[in-house]
C-alpha cells in the first residue's frame, strides 16, 4: 500500500493528512510529494499520522527532512495522532524530545496558533536526543537507518556535517551495525536450538507422564 497526502490550509498553517505506509520502497516517493506541497507563504506544517499504518526509519528519514524545512524564526512543525506503535518508534529513536507531537489535530493547529500569540523569537532551547536506534524494530534497512541517524543529528543540532564526517560516520555506523546483526543472527540461532530442545524435552515428559 503506498502512502498519500491529503492537504489543506489554515491560514499559513499546511495540514497533511498521510494514509498508508511509508518504507524504503516508497520513501523517496513521500519526500518528493511532502516537497511539493509546501508553499513559500507555509509557516508551519502539521504532519497528521492518523492514517499511516507503519514506518520505517526511510520514513523517519523524511520526517527529519520536512522538520529542517519548518525550523526557524517563527516556523514550526508539528506531529500529531500517531497510533501506539508509532508513536513508540518516534521515542526509541529520541524524535519525541526533538520535535513537538501532539495527540489531535486540533490541538496541534492550538499549539501552533498558541506560539504565534506568544511571538517566540528565534532563540530555543536546544535538546540532546539519544542516538541509539533499535533497528531490528525501526528499520528495513542499515542504510535507511544510517541516513536517518545523520539527518537527525543535523537537524537536533542545527547543523551540517562536511561530507568527509558524513562518509566517514556512514561507514562506521554500517560496520557496528552489521556487527550487531551478526551478534543477533548467532543469539537467533542459539534461541531456535534450545527452542527446539525443549520442545522435545517436553514432549517427552508428557508422553512419559501418559504411559
Amino acid at each position: 500500500m503506498r502512502i498519500s497526502i491529503d492537504c489543506q490550509r489554515k491560514g499559513a498553517i499546511l495540514i497533511t493528512a498521510l494514509t498508508g505506509r511509508v518504507d524504503s520502497n516508497n520513501a523517496n516517493e513521500f519526500q518528493k510529494m511532502m516537497e511539493a506541497e509546501i508553499a513559500p507563504e507555509d509557516k508551519a506544517l502539521i504532519m497528521d499520522f492518523e492514517q499511516v499504518s507503519y514506518i520505517s526509519s526511510a520514513g523517519l528519514r523524511v520526517v527529519v527532512v520536512m522538520a529542517k524545512k519548518f525550523k526557524g524564526p517563527y516556523r514550526k512543525l508539528v506531529i500529531c495522532a500517531l497510533s501506539a506503535p508509532i508513536k513508540k518508534l518516534f521515542t526509541m529513536t529520541g524524535l519525541d524530545q526533538a520535535m513537538t507531537i501532539r495527540g489531535t489535530r486540533t490541538e496541534a493547529i492550538a499549539e501552533i496558533e498558541q506560539d504565534d500569540a506568544q511571538e517566540k523569537g528565534p532563540e530555543q532551547a536546544r535538546i540532546e536526543v539519544k542516538e541509539a536506534v533499535d533497528y531490528v524494530i525501526v528499520g528495513d534497512n542499515i542504510d535507511d537507518i544510517t541516513n536517518f541517524t545523520i539527518e537527525k543529528y543535523e537537524f537536533t543540532n542545527d547543523t551540517a556535517l562536511s561530507s568527509e564526517v558524513r562518509e566517514a560516520a556512514t561507514s562506521k555506523i554500517k560496520k557496528v551495525l552489521w556487527e550487531e546483526i551478526e551478534r543477533l543472527r548467532v543469539h537467533r540461532k542459539m534461541l531456535l536450538e534450545k527452542m527446539f530442545r525443549d520442545a522435545e524435552n517436553t514432549l517427552n515428559e508428557v508422553i512419559s507422564g501418559k504411559k
